[in-house]
């Protein structure tokens, strides 16, 4: 029986699609990402402008200015991931940030639970 042969099985293992093609946990990621990009770029900015004018009330525009940077930078980061996409199999990409981020914790001694050796695997059991 070919996986293929299972459609609960493989309607199971993937996120659908929700809108400009991508999952919606890509596309939380998305957002946290642009959120943490568009507040901290906009605070140094406004940091910088306020220094400059000697008038400290312009970092409170921080807040809405970053609302609006993260909107723009989510939608352009889902078109992004999107066009991305396009060619590969449903969950390639979540299956490649999920074995990046265990490389990643791995430099920090968090045990991988994904398989990442290349190689034979032996038949033979020793009794030692």
């Amino acid at each position: 029986m070919d996986y293929n042969d299972e459609p609960m099985t493989y309607a199971l293992d993937f996120d659908p699609e929700i809108f400009g093609g991508v999952s919606m946990t890509e596309f939380g990621l998305i957002v946290k990402v642009a959120a943490g990009i568009s507040f901290i770029s906009m605070f140094f900015l406004s940091t910088a402008i306020a220094i400059y004018y000697s008038r400290y009330v312009i970092i409170f525009g921080t807040f809405p200015a970053a609302a609006l940077f993260t909107f723009g930078l989510s939608f352009y980061g889902m078109v992004a991931l999107g066009k991305l996409k396009v060619g590969k199999p449903e969950g390639y990409h979540a299956q490649i940030m999920k074995l990046k981020q265990e490389k990643m914790l791995a430099m920090f001694g968090v045990k991988q639970t994904l398989v990442t050796r290349v190689g034979r695997w032996g038949t033979v059991r020793y009794n030692d």
